[in-house]
């Protein structure tokens, strides 16, 4: 009996799951910010836009300013809920079969699903750049990962730890940068 159906079909339900879980995160991260911070980012936000001398150019500009709610700490549970029900099916999806074999522990999945998101949804660029307050930083990062994921484990940043020592993902820190600041990437066979 040909099992390869429901694999597909469970691995293409734990992605959805996790992005959506992913998106409440980083939602909830943003709107967790200081009130003057938000402000602030929102003008910041504004004036970025205004920047286009085209006025109905302008105008659709602002249309893309995220109208976010805050997310509740029962629809993260239960996203979460939802990831670690598929996560249990036999046979397991993607992620487990890896983190399996490579030995990855759970805040190396959750570094690698963020890595991988950016492949598959559009709109966690922004939600990176909004979740770190900073817009030319539309994508993950060691600082992001850390401050938004339970039981973060500085040791991910070592070249030994599977994500850096197997590269599934890369790391593109230009110049003096900081590691933990710098853009993270997941590698395109991990993401095939």
């Amino acid at each position: 009996m040909n099992d390869q159906p429901d694999w597909i079909e469970t691995n293409e339900q734990h992605l959805s799951a996790t992005l959506n879980w992913l998106r409440l995160k980083l939602r909830k991260m943003i709107r967790s910010a200081e009130p003057d911070k938000q402000e602030a980012h929102k003008k910041s936000l504004c004036s970025w836009f205004k920047r286009d001398k085209n006025p109905a150019v302008s105008n659709d500009k602002k249309m893309l300013l995220p109208q976010l709610t805050v997310p509740s700490e029962k629809d993260i549970k239960n996203a979460a809920a939802e990831m670690r029900k598929i996560e249990s099916l036999d046979p397991p999806p993607a992620l487990m079969i890896l983190a399996r074999q490579l030995g990855l522990s759970t805040f190396d999945c959750q570094v690698l699903m963020l890595c991988v998101a950016m492949e598959l949804d559009t709109r966690i660029s922004n939600l990176c750049a909004l979740a770190q307050d900073d817009l030319n930083k539309p994508y993950p990062t060691f600082a992001l990962a850390l401050a938004m994921f339970e039981n973060p484990e500085w040791n991910v940043l070592s070249p030994r730890r599977p994500l850096r020592y197997w590269r599934l993902i890369e790391i593109n820190q230009p110049g003096a940068q900081v590691l933990t600041v710098s853009a993270l990437r997941v590698d395109e066979r991990i993401v095939n």
